[in-house]
């Protein structure tokens, strides 16, 4: 729209829309804010041009997966129940572009194999030599 004016008029028919024919209300946080911030929806910021994961978003992916790997290591996790989180968080990346995110913790794949990643699946190794009696 030209001017915010304007905005604030398509808000109060947007609002209108919504109460009469839908029976809708929109939320305290519904504001009018330059197309250059992009939108914030289901845990993505979108832009006309593209869409990346909301900073939040991808700070809780990040410690969930780091508990993962620490829970997995000491044998509270599974394998199964561990590739089940890994696949959910793969697809919620694959939606934006978050290609230099995804290399950060998963790694990339050359000629001579995976380079880099900080996210390793592996069981401690004294929890494999434990005996069980406490030594």
């Amino acid at each position: 729209a030209p001017d915010k004016t304007t905005l604030h008029e398509y808000k109060a028919e947007i609002e209108r829309f919504l109460a009469e024919r839908l029976k809708l209300s929109l939320n305290d946080k519904t504001a009018i804010r330059p197309v250059s911030d992009g939108v914030a929806f289901c845990g993505y910021r979108i832009w006309g041009s593209h869409v990346k994961l909301r900073k939040t978003t991808a700070k809780y992916l990040k410690r969930r997966l780091r508990k993962l790997m620490s829970d997995y290591a000491v044998g509270k996790v599974d394998y199964e129940d561990a590739q089940r989180v890994i696949a959910s968080y793969k697809g919620i990346l694959q939606h934006c572009d978050s290609y230099a995110l995804r290399t950060a913790i998963y790694g990339d794949w050359d000629e001579n194999g995976k380079r880099g990643g900080w996210f390793v699946l592996q069981r401690n190794s004294e929890q494999n030599n434990n005996t069980g009696d406490g030594e």
